[in-house]
């Protein structure tokens, strides 16, 4: 019997073999099995192909529409790309497993086609695989440098109208109009900082840390924030707290949280910065008053697209960025929610010894 022959006759038990081989290796969900099933056809017509042309060696297809999907399906559910060439073997394996089982004996042209068409699924797939993971990925970068163009040009604007009015008025500096300018001027900063720390992330290159002092990040981040709508900041701080981290990562992650809980939080809330010891290392916590999450797992809020309780939001692009940073820190990242009244993201990590370049701790008031 021809391997055509035989695997028209037996493909229901060659695709169920098959489907608990991708269960086992590649995922348990099923939504590859239908393109499997297409691409197990593509096989069967490149065989019937063969043996129209007399026994004569046929080119198999360049391409291939099932394969396409099968490298698109990976990418969509966030599978490594290693697991794609597992979904070729767990054809292949299946047809050998079957035929061992019923005598297939295959001969030499009809394997050979059998093995480009293999090659050629195992190429398009992977291709399409690396093609969705660009697209996917320069997506988020034109989102992320969209939201932060937008966000600089606001501040900018606010700036430069603050700036025209104190020279038209010959205002003061300690003036509300100047008081308007330096917030935006912080704003900018504070949103160079960020990206800065986002782009540190995609480079990919090796972080080097060393202690840093939490309450001095903490502190500085109060200081340089711009709440409105009566909310304010308040921090509760345990000065002796040091961590090995990069400082402009680690400040551009908590400066994501805390810009996150001043947007979401109600009118006239209370945002607070805090760092204690835990019992496996330091704690840093933000906690807003945004009334509480929506059902669900409470770390999803981690991930972008998240909406909160009471208002909707735009994507949540800076927890993401958070998470990788603290995560590339040897850090994690924890989300509790209390519902109606907030919630809290805590960054855990490691106690670090201070190192002799420290800052000391501010010298109290009074």
């Amino acid at each position: 019997m021809s391997l055509h022959q035989f695997m028209t006759e037996h493909r229901t038990e060659i695709l169920e073999v098959c489907r608990k081989k991708l269960r086992d290796d590649v995922t348990s969900d099923g939504k590859l099995d239908h393109d499997v099933a297409l691409f197990f056809e593509e096989i069967v017509q490149a065989l019937e192909h063969h043996h129209g042309l007399n026994g004569a060696a046929a080119s198999p297809p360049q391409k291939s529409e099932a394969a396409a999907r099968l490298g698109q399906q990976p990418q969509r559910a966030g599978l490594e790309p290693a697991k794609v060439p597992l979904i070729f073997g767990a054809i292949s394996s299946a047809i050998g497993h079957t035929g061992e089982c019923r005598g297939l004996s295959i001969d030499a042209d009809e394997y050979n086609v059998f093995n480009q068409c293999i090659d050629t699924g195992v190429a398009t797939s992977i291709e399409n695989f690396w093609n969705g993971e660009r697209a996917e990925r320069e997506r988020r970068i034109g989102e992320r440098f969209g939201y932060l163009a937008h966000e600089l040009r606001s501040a900018l604007g606010n700036a430069a109208l603050a700036f025209k009015l104190l020279r038209g008025a010959d205002l003061t500096l300690s003036s509300r109009t100047a008081a308007v300018l330096a917030n935006n001027l912080r704003r900018m900063e504070n949103l160079v900082s960020r990206t800065l720390g986002s782009a540190q992330l995609e480079s990919q290159l090796e972080l080097e840390l060393a202690p840093v002092r939490v309450a001095t990040v903490l502190r500085q981040l109060q200081a340089s924030a711009i709440p409105d709508r009566a909310i304010w900041i308040t921090l509760e701080l345990d000065e002796s707290l040091h961590v090995n981290a990069d400082e402009m990562l680690l400040t551009s992650a908590i400066s994501n949280l805390l810009q996150n809980a001043l947007e979401f939080s109600r009118t006239g809330a209370c945002v607070t910065l805090s760092c204690w010891a835990g019992e496996t290392g330091v704690v840093v916590e933000v906690e807003d008053e945004c009334g509480g999450l929506p059902p669900g797992e409470p770390n999803e809020l981690l991930f972008p697209h998240v909406r909160g309780a009471e208002q909707p939001t735009k994507p949540g692009l800076g927890l993401a960025i958070t998470q990788r940073a603290v995560e590339a820190m040897g850090g994690s990242v924890h989300v509790e929610n209390h519902p109606g009244h907030g919630c809290s993201i805590q960054l855990k990590f490691p106690l670090a010894r201070p190192s002799r370049r420290s800052a000391p701790p501010p010298t109290p008031l009074g």
